[in-house]
Parts: C-alpha cells; sequence; structure tokens
C-alpha cells in the first residue's frame, strides 16, 4: 500500500453564522477516501477572503512558509473561493506559489484542480473571476439594502443599547481598535 502524502486542510467561512465544520467533515472523508495525512489545518472563523484582513494574510503567510518548507504535499480547500476571492490575479498567483513549492492545490468543489496543465489554469481564471464577482455583488445588495432602509427613516447599523449576541464575537479591529486607541492615549 502507497504511504499516505501530506495534507494540509484550509477551512475559511466569513461569518459567525457559518460553520467550519461543514468544510471539515467533507475534506477529512476526502482525506480518508485518498489516503492523505493531514498533518496541518489552516481555519479562519470569521474572516473575508476579500478584504485585506491580517488575520487572513497572517495564516496565508503560515501555509506558504509552511509550503516552502515541504511540510506537506497537497493543500486541501473546499472551493477555491474559500482560499481567496480577490481575483484572478490573487488567486493564480497564489497558486503558481504552491506549485513552485511542491504543493498541489485541489479543491472539493472543483475537481478538475486535480488535473494539471493550461485548462487547468484557464479554469482557475474564471473561477477566481466569478468568486470575486460574486463577493462584490453580495457587497452591492448589502449597500443597496442599507440606502433603502435609510431612505425609509428605519434605523442603519448597530443601535444604541445593543449587546453581542455571543460574548467576545466582536472584532476588535480597523475603525474600533483605533477609536479605543485614541480613548486611551494621554493628549
Amino acid at each position: 500500500m502507497d504511504s499516505p502524502k501530506r495534507a494540509a486542510v484550509w477551512l475559511r467561512v466569513s461569518d459567525k453564522e457559518q460553520e467550519l465544520d461543514n468544510q471539515r467533515v467533507k475534506l477529512d472523508d476526502y482525506c480518508r477516501q485518498h489516503n492523505l495525512e493531514v498533518v496541518r489545518t489552516c481555519q479562519l472563523d470569521g474572516v473575508s477572503g476579500y478584504a485585506d484582513d491580517p488575520r487572513y494574510n497572517a495564516h496565508l503567510a503560515d501555509c506558504l512558509e509552511a509550503a516552502r518548507r515541504r511540510e506537506f504535499d497537497v493543500l486541501l480547500v473546499w472551493a477555491l473561493d474559500r482560499l481567496t476571492r480577490r481575483g484572478v490575479e490573487h488567486l493564480c498567483t497564489l497558486m503558481r506559489r504552491f506549485d513552485e513549492a511542491g504543493v498541489r492545490v485541489i479543491s472539493l468543489q472543483e475537481p478538475w484542480t486535480e488535473v494539471g496543465g493550461e485548462l487547468r489554469e484557464l479554469l482557475v481564471a474564471v473561477t477566481a473571476w466569478a468568486a470575486r464577482f460574486e463577493s462584490q455583488r453580495i457587497s452591492q445588495r448589502t449597500k443597496a439594502g442599507l440606502a433603502r432602509r435609510k431612505a425609509q427613516g428605519l434605523p442603519v447599523g448597530r443601535q444604541p443599547g445593543a449587546k453581542d449576541r455571543i460574548k467576545g464575537s466582536r472584532k476588535r479591529s480597523g475603525y474600533h481598535l483605533r477609536w479605543e486607541r485614541s480613548r486611551s492615549t494621554p493628549k
């Protein structure tokens, strides 16, 4: 029997209502079926694949560095849009960097990632374009909904006195973090 290849599993969901386990179960099944030993799990919970998020950047840099050190042979993702939604150039660059490190990126939802050649490159580009387009459309729909509520005189955004449903769920980054810092630094 062949010895198992080493795999890293990449899990990402963009908001707290989504479950990483929905991806994890199927990825674990795939590993068992294909004799892959999971040696690394990269998981991002509540992190966009489109925005320039420091948590995303740190996990990705760490994963790429581990690939260069040859810690794993396969990077397994649920779908390529879980890896990034930043567009064609970013996904193609990531795929090339993993390829150069000797790591094959395989997506459960895009089985053509298991084959090579120019067709794979074309399909990666089309998939990256579609992921970025979908992300932009979600943003447009959200902004349209907020504008409609505002035009109707309905409340928009977090209301005074609102409480977080999940303790510790509020991100401490961006505007909020800068505001907190500005309040705590002496003038």
